[in-house]
């Protein structure tokens, strides 16, 4: 069986999607960091063998990460996003047209000016709720 896989070239991330659409132009970088289930213990003098028990937990979807080159209008906007405190919709496009939508606010936003380099910035945001995945 032939390996496969592909790159990232062609992702797109825009807010608002079926409204007044924010696209993340010159975008470099796409990350959806790792979801987790809560772990709860529930373990009893019933528990047999001396051994604890789990049950699943809330799920946590993590966050979504994006890096794009330092353009001033986009960066207010996302600037803008992060004082304003709201959850919007997001969505990102893969480059094979499978798609994530969520609810989620902008909770972290970092730049880098670097003297002999692209300057870019970074933003995070908090997935809230159960995402939407649509396969291609």
């Amino acid at each position: 069986m032939p390996a496969s896989g592909m790159i990232g070239h062609g992702t797109t991330l825009t807010k608002d999607p079926s409204g007044t659409p924010l696209v993340i132009t010159n975008l470099l970088s796409f990350n959806a960091t790792s979801m987790a289930t809560d772990v709860i213990e529930i373990t009893s003098g019933d528990s047999a063998n001396n051994t604890k028990e789990f049950v699943p937990g809330l799920i946590d979807y993590g966050t979504w990460e994006a890096e794009v080159n330092y353009g001033e209008t986009l960066y207010n906007s996302i600037r803008a996003l992060f004082a304003a405190q709201t959850s919007d919709s997001w969505k990102v496009v893969r480059k094979d047209g499978t798609h994530d939508v969520c609810t989620g606010f902008v909770s972290a936003v970092s730049e880098t000016h670097p003297d002999a380099a692209k300057a870019t910035f970074s933003f995070t945001i908090k997935v809230t709720g159960k995402p939407t995945l649509t396969v291609a």
